[in-house]
């Protein structure tokens, strides 16, 4: 189990409905296609954030991808220098 990497992850408010994600509660993921792609999702209205290849893990391993991919927007602007 070295894989672990849960750490201390934060997820941002859900954009549709506002709720405030608990990132270590395994009912905020789901997986899809026997378990080789995940994504995190509302536990209030469900939206879905962007699916990650989870290497057939544990969420544990594959959550921080996710719920970095549930953190970025489109809206958002890019770190960095942009010139």
């Amino acid at each position: 189990m070295a894989d672990i990497q849960v750490g201390k992850m934060t997820a941002r408010p859900c954009p549709f409905c506002g709720w405030e994600p608990d990132v270590y509660q395994p009912a905020n993921y789901e997986t899809d296609q026997g378990t080789k792609w995940g994504r995190f999702i509302c536990g209030r209205c469900l939206a879905k954030g962007p699916e990650v290849r989870t290497g057939y893990k544990d969420w544990r391993v594959w959550g921080p991808e996710a719920v970095a991919e549930w953190n970025s927007r489109s809206g958002d602007k890019p770190t960095g220098d942009t010139k």
